[in-house]
């Protein structure tokens, strides 16, 4: 039904890690056994091994190269 993205990035942060930065904002929170299901679940999907797994646990300056590196490769095959 809905076209095929071009591009599926997946910020791979540890659930520990997602944990700690959801209660910093202090906006709400999240257990770890969710933070770990929600992790699991994406990797067990079939489409999974077509994403770009991106690093989340580096620092923000590292995340956003590798995120500008993934899109600029998708841009650069239009």
């Amino acid at each position: 039904m809905f076209p095929r993205p071009d591009l599926v990035c997946f910020l791979a942060v540890t659930p520990e890690l997602a944990q700690r930065r959801v209660l910093a904002r202090g906006i709400d929170t999240e257990e770890l056994a969710h933070l770990t299901a929600l992790d699991a679940g994406y990797r067990a999907l079939p489409e999974f091994a077509s994403f770009v797994a991106v690093d989340g646990d580096a620092d923000p300056a590292t995340v956003s190269a590798a995120l500008d590196r993934a899109v600029a490769g998708v841009a650069g095959r239009r």
